[in-house]
């Protein structure tokens, strides 16, 4: 993994990925947010997460990579729901 152009060893990784995680809670907390997008995480995946310390659910949506047939568009439902846009 490269982070500004410097490899990181594990352990920088490790600290790195943890502190990004201490900042997106932070915010969540004080956001309250319901739904989160995040992209280019190479694999399309939906997950429920809930916010430290709280009660408060947050749905992630983790859109997928360039190219792949359920890329990066999602359609958002009248029932709330939140679906892949799928193309050819």
């Amino acid at each position: 993994q490269a982070q500004k152009g410097r490899d990181f060893c594990e352990d920088e990784a490790v600290e790195y990925a943890e502190k990004s995680s201490q900042q997106l809670q932070r915010i969540m907390k004080s956001v309250q947010p319901s739904t989160i997008f995040h992209g280019h995480y190479h694999v399309r995946v939906t997950s429920n997460e809930t916010i430290l310390g709280s009660d408060k659910v947050v749905r992630f949506e983790s859109l997928s990579l360039d190219g792949d047939k359920e890329g990066n568009i999602v359609l958002f439902a009248e029932d709330g729901s939140v679906q892949p846009f799928f193309v050819r």
